[in-house]
């Protein structure tokens, strides 16, 4: 009998995507390292060009991204305002019904970007040595597809001010009628 991870591994023709958590952590530096394949871009369109998207693949595409503290969020939220589109009742897709050309070609150039990807590390400390004060700064901003926000540490170091991203969070916004002076409460 197949475990849960294999089941998932044969259902996603993609393992490039797929990361455990943990992957990658470099006690040495405090840091956490994701070293993806390396691929040419040309070599990854290629092996994604063999893939009819479904409905079924583009949400596993989806829900596969495992990103907490939101470095990645400006690309899983344009997937996620993408998923919307597949749940079109004018397109009539079934789960497993490939999509329309216009979608397979959209789909394919955001996955080769996300997989293109070799080298991504993130300090886990964000305090540098001998600094003591900090501004915390936070954005935030709404449109009618979705809302963000964001949260820089600033410290105030006499060499230089250094800054590090702390974590962001974007979410779709409701298909109702909201203002956007509304969303961004």
């Amino acid at each position: 009998m197949l475990s849960r991870r294999q089941r998932r591994c044969s259902l996603w023709p993609m393992p490039g995507l797929v990361q455990e958590t943990g992957k990658g952590r470099d006690r040495a530096r405090d840091r956490h390292k994701h070293k993806g394949k390396d691929r040419a871009k040309v070599q990854i369109g290629n092996e994604l060009a063999a893939i009819t998207f479904t409905r079924r693949l583009a949400l596993a595409a989806v829900s596969g991204l495992y990103d907490p503290y939101g470095y990645i969020a400006p690309i899983t939220v344009q997937l996620r305002a993408a998923t919307r589109v597949l749940f079109d009742p004018e397109l009539n897709l079934g789960w497993d019904t490939p999509l329309p050309e216009y979608l397979q070609d959209w789909w394919r150039e955001k996955l080769v970007m996300i997989m293109g990807v070799t080298r991504v590390v993130v300090p886990r400390g964000i305090r540098p040595p001998g600094v003591d004060q900090v501004l915390v700064m936070v954005f935030w901003d709404a449109s009618k597809q979705a809302f963000a926000t964001v949260i820089y540490l600033v410290w105030l170091h006499p060499d230089g001010n250094r800054v590090y991203l702390c974590c962001a969070k974007s979410k779709l916004a409701p298909n109702g009628m909201l203002s956007v002076p509304r969303l961004e409460l």
